[in-house]
């Protein structure tokens, strides 16, 4: 099963709901939108998105189009695509009537245009800046226009993903077992080098690129060891955030920093202890809770199997909450086995990701588990967008000839079953290639 996991949607008519004065306005441009990809081309219009004075955003047809969406799932073989919100024109940073209609306005549409075509994945867009609010939109998004998740932009202004005020809406997350995308906006308008929230966005005046190249990574960093170290993974054991766009690479150096900087572990013990004082310890290593953690990998990362080594399975929390998590030894340990890639680890085990006749699970490298799940709650996720992920590769825009090499690799049969997410970068046949050897040779060696 394929599904394109990061489609930008944004229906241009859901503006034709939003009464506030301060909604803006839509340009077209007929003819002009033809999207180019690897040298084949698909005709369509173009529009751009003005508010306050400022041109937002300038995008082309395949934007709103549902049926070119459907077009470009049949010619690469998907079976699912993920309807997220477009960035730009819906951001936190705008005036709270307008941003709370908008919400409701852009979700209301989005269900009217999906309806009745299975083949597409509503996700919410909510105003998160009114928290009540956002929990009310986001209950009445999945309970009655069916929804399977909700995104983000990240936090705003001084508020960060670890905030207390933004425990309610994770509560209520929690309760309706749907999982956050978080996917930043680079910039708040097209003129903008960068926008303000990402981190280190004031060292990118010139450097536009860098708003995706450094911005996203980095502020997923600082996301996640905050959502870490502030003890909201302990208070919410069921939360599941995945982050877009930002690859990989970064996870196994923070999760070894982290796991540094504790109590017991770090040299430099003032600043841990200081920080210790005021809160209750975490219950696990902070490496530990990557497994509430989905990143999207990049298809350009040729260093993919380097992660797989360094991403501990997670299921050595099933020792107990007191047991060595580092060391990768013992019975229960499967080191170097689950990657950014694989949902597997206690997540997987708790879901069941494949239900064998004896009851067991079948993980991502096909070895079974004990349905043990004594370190997580009782209640157990269903899995992302109501399917159970097990693979998540990045490519919607896809290269020649690198479709039939990830066939190959969801064909092994030490990897089923197999679910792919996919997300909109690229994908060559020369890297996917690359990705199916350290595969097979990784899936060998754990065998």
């Amino acid at each position: 099963m394929y599904i394109d996991g990061d489609t930008h949607y944004w229906p241009v008519r859901f503006l034709d709901r939003v009464k506030h004065s301060g909604r803006g306005h839509i340009e077209f441009q007929k003819g002009a939108g033809a999207m180019i990809r690897y040298g084949e081309t698909f005709p369509g219009d173009a529009a751009a998105y003005y508010r306050d004075g400022k041109k937002i955003h300038s995008f082309s047809e395949t934007r709103w189009n549902l049926d070119m969406h459907h077009e470009i799932m049949e010619r690469e073989g998907f079976d699912y695509q993920v309807v997220i919100a477009d960035n730009r024109p819906l951001i936190y940073e705008v005036d709270h009537d307008l941003g709370v209609e908008m919400a409701r306005a852009y979700n209301d549409t989005v269900a009217e245009d999906i309806a009745g075509k299975d083949r597409f994945i509503g996700i919410a867009w909510v105003y998160l800046p009114d928290v009540d609010e956002a929990i009310r939109e986001l209950r009445r998004a999945v309970k009655d226009l069916g929804f399977k998740g909700v995104k983000l932009m990240g936090g705003h202004e001084n508020c960060d993903l670890d905030a207390e005020v933004l425990w309610p809406f994770y509560e209520e997350v929690c309760k309706l077992d749907v999982p956050i995308l978080v996917h930043p906006g680079t910039r708040v308008f097209e003129a903008q080098d960068c926008h303000p929230w990402l981190v280190g966005s004031d060292r990118y005046d010139g450097f536009k690129m860098l708003a995706t190249a450094l911005g996203f990574p980095l502020t997923y960093m600082v996301s996640a060891a905050r959502l870490i170290m502030s003890g909201v993974f302990d208070r919410f054991p069921t939360l599941r955030i995945a982050v877009f766009e930002g690859g990989v690479g970064w996870v196994p150096w923070l999760m070894r920093t982290l796991n540094h900087h504790t109590l017991g572990e770090s040299p430099g013990t003032t600043s841990v202890n200081d920080f210790f004082r005021k809160r209750d310890r975490l219950k696990k290593e902070p490496s530990a809770y990557f497994d509430q953690i989905y990143v999207a990998a990049i298809a350009w990362e040729d260093y993919l199997p380097h992660i797989v080594e360094m991403w501990p399975n997670h299921n050595i929390a099933d020792q107990g909450e007191d047991g060595d998590f580092s060391s990768g030894q013992g019975k229960n340990s499967r080191r170097q086995r689950d990657a950014a890639v694989w949902d597997g680890g206690a997540e997987a085990k708790c879901r069941g990701v494949s239900d064998t006749p004896d009851g067991r699970a079948t993980s991502s490298n096909g070895m079974q588990e004990e349905p043990s799940c004594s370190s997580r709650t009782a209640r157990e996720p269903s899995g992302f967008y109501g399917f159970r992920p097990i693979l998540a590769v990045s490519s919607w825009r896809m290269k020649p000839g690198g479709r039939p090499c990830l066939e190959r690799i969801s064909s092994q049969p030490s990897l089923e079953p197999t679910t792919l997410i996919l997300t909109p970068l690229s994908i060559s046949a020369t890297s996917a290639e690359s990705w199916l050897g350290s595969l097979k040779t990784w899936v060998a060696r754990m065998v």
